[in-house]
């Protein structure tokens, strides 16, 4: 058994105190609902860690949530709009290009650097009073019951025991908490690793989002500040050690080999960070008064750049739910009802997306230049797709259609 509850227990408990799990628990404070964020760094320690870098291509729906969470001011002067999306395929002819001029709108989001999402977040928590955070602190076991959910942490303090209506696992891709349920979960290795590194620019991106597909993966550069871009470099594992082991010049030139001169020549890498590529999926996202979010409930390939997008929809939808539920338990069948058809639609791409180099059979060159081709060809395409784009499909959260500020 465990012990006696903590008498000034919160309703709502998330594990995790990465940037959905920061996120979900501001989402829940603007509903009036307070919450206890249990995150096991010390208090010290950045949210995001800027030696290992990662470029967020944040969509017009996140910008707006995060605007109205009162985080994007803090960091809207270091991220960069996103004016227009180029995709292509080495070796095909044709290319995807979506402007946001011609959907009506300035942008379709912004890049912005983990770290400093991270740090505005931490500000923002930092100012909420709904908000209590145990750190350090990692969740020891949990119970639960038709009642509610028992918690048992170990902080620096000593045990200590919560009880929730609803436990929420924030807890990234490895999650505890979901390893403690019996929710299945798909799992694929990709075999492949993601080399994320900054690098200057011979010319100008102007404010454009490239991702070129090759034989062995894909190449994305995400638009900085002033005339750099993120590299993200999707590639078999072997050959990203290889690269990783000679250093920053052997890096630039295979990068540049890759990408061509688009960009002019590349120049001045930052921090470089690498790391293995593996799809997880749950197939369902809540166990009784448990429900998952961000990457416990799916990790993805990178090659979409809809992760963290994906998983502050889960966060936003999830405080939506629980705001309107009489009874915060049934609040999370609706949540999963909700969240099923965004989540298939933007795992299913990612993973197609992430096969479509390996695919080798004759004429795929010239079938992938007809079908980019086809999307500048066809405007309810090439519509459809800037809407997914920007985060507006499917069934919105009513923040990320926000215009607040």
């Amino acid at each position: 058994m465990m012990a006696d509850m903590d008498p000034g227990r919160r309703e709502l408990v998330v594990v995790g105190g990465g940037l959905v799990g920061s996120s979900l628990a501001l989402a829940l404070a603007a509903t009036g609902r307070p919450s206890t964020l249990v995150e096991a760094r010390p208090g010290t320690a950045a949210l995001a860690d800027p030696m290992r870098e990662r470029y967020l291509a944040l969509s017009a729906g996140s910008v707006n949530a995060l605007a109205a969470l009162k985080v994007w001011p803090r960091l809207a002067d270091r991220a960069q709009p996103i004016a227009a999306v180029h995709a292509s395929r080495a070796g095909a002819f044709g290319r995807v290009l979506l402007r946001a001029r011609e959907q009506g709108r300035d942008d379709f989001g912004a890049v912005v650097p983990a770290s400093v999402l991270g740090q505005a977040l931490e500000a923002a928590l930092a100012a909420c009073p709904l908000v209590e955070r145990l750190r350090p602190a990692r969740l020891r076991c949990f119970e639960q019951d038709a009642e509610g959910v028992r918690v048992e942490l170990d902080t620096d303090a000593g045990r200590r025991m919560l009880e929730a209506c609803v436990l929420v696992a924030a807890d990234g891709a490895d999650s505890p908490v979901r390893s403690a349920l019996p929710v299945p979960v798909d799992v694929e290795d990709y075999g492949q690793q993601a080399i994320v590194v900054s690098m200057g620019l011979g010319r100008s991106h102007g404010g454009v989002a490239y991702e070129r597909f090759t034989a062995d993966g894909a190449v994305a550069a995400l638009p900085l500040p002033g005339r750099r871009a993120g590299m993200v470099w999707t590639l078999p594992s072997a050959q990203a050690a290889a690269i990783m082991a000679n250093g920053g010049t052997a890096l630039v030139d295979a990068l540049q080999q890759q990408f061509g001169q688009r960009l002019g020549r590349l120049h001045d890498p930052g921090q470089a960070a690498a790391w293995p590529l593996l799809r997880r999926y749950a197939r369902r996202l809540h166990d009784g008064r448990v429900v998952l979010v961000g990457n416990a409930a799916q990790s993805l390939h990178p090659i979409a750049a809809q992760g963290f997008n994906l998983g502050l929809r889960d966060a936003l939808v999830l405080a939506e739910c629980l705001a309107g539920a009489a009874r915060p338990a049934d609040a999370l069948a609706v949540h999963a009802a909700r969240r099923e058809p965004d989540r298939a639609r933007i795992a299913g791409l990612s993973h197609a997306l992430a096969r479509w180099p390996k695919l080798a059979v004759p004429g795929s060159a010239l079938a992938a230049g007809m079908t980019m081709a086809l999307f500048n060809l066809l405007p309810p395409l090439r519509d459809a797709l800037a809407l997914a784009a920007m985060g507006f499909a499917d069934d919105a959260p009513a923040l990320a259609l926000s215009t607040s500020p």
